[in-house]
């Protein structure tokens, strides 16, 4: 038993050394030797334990996804209302930042798929785990009466997937113009049109995030919890006040807004 233990740390230990050796190096650029050095120890050794560098990828890979997963089912708890339950998914969707290794070690594998069917079905398993994680809120928020969804939810939850996944990955390649808190605002802003309610977490386009004042960008009036127009203004910490350019609307709306989920 006490050996068993030991082996089974000792392969966690070379999961964790591989996945720092894909951050560092990047999936294709990473040989056996390189996990041996993040691991201290000699190649022949990870030999002992992995057959070849391809073994311990699909391990690696494998629990990237549990990890991935499990913890956006943890984030659902304590949470009941859909609108709750929604935030709490985006908030654990998209990579906290360009340094989030979790979220660039699976980028880094998921770029094996299109040439190993292995990893392929990994990819594949992750984003059927996912879609019907949103599915089920989304599912549930319309038996109770909380959603109004203008698609059906497999649609709808398909599409925030899609859509976290092509964020995720402007995020983690460090792109200027969109960052973690941008990439759930974007996020949250389509589920509040797809479901009719603004999720309590929400950032919508044009409103500042806390301590950013973003003058002169299109921002959304909500009334009842629905998105019903648009204008132009200046947006501040905690809320919004908008002037509206349209005569049918009034001239000023004052939005209270969430801040968005840190995860540090």
């Amino acid at each position: 038993m006490a050996r068993k233990k030991e082996q089974t740390a000792r392969r966690q230990e070379l999961r964790e050394a591989a996945g720092r050796a894909i951050v560092r190096r990047g999936v294709l650029n990473v040989r056996i030797k390189d996990v041996a050095a993040e691991a201290g120890i000699s190649e022949g050794l990870v030999r002992y334990y992995y057959a070849d560098l391809e073994e311990l990828l699909v391990e690696l890979h494998e629990h990237s996804v549990d990890r991935f997963y499990w913890a956006r089912m943890e984030a659902l708890r304590g949470h009941s209302g859909a609108d709750e339950r929604l935030a709490a998914l985006v908030a654990e969707g998209l990579p906290r930042d360009a340094e989030d290794q979790l979220c660039v070690i699976l980028y880094e594998l998921h770029l094996l798929a299109a040439r190993n069917r292995t990893h392929a079905a990994l990819m594949t398993s992750l984003w059927d785990r996912e879609v019907s994680l949103y599915a089920a809120v989304l599912q549930e928020g319309m038996a109770r009466g909380e959603l109004a969804l203008r698609q059906d939810e497999v649609t709808v939850a398909s599409t925030a997937v899609a859509l976290e996944d092509a964020f995720g990955l402007h995020i983690v390649a460090r792109n200027g113009r969109l960052d973690a808190a941008r990439g759930r605002a974007l996020l949250l802003s389509y589920l509040a049109d797809a479901t009719g309610v603004a999720p309590p977490e929400m950032a919508l386009p044009g409103v500042a995030l806390p301590g950013v004042t973003l003058p002169g960008q299109e921002v959304r009036k909500i009334s009842g919890g629905a998105l019903t127009g648009l204008g132009t203004g200046r947006s501040e910490a905690g809320g919004v006040r908008a002037a509206y350019d349209e005569a049918d609307v009034d001239s000023t709306v004052t939005v209270s807004v969430g801040t968005v989920p840190d995860h540090g």
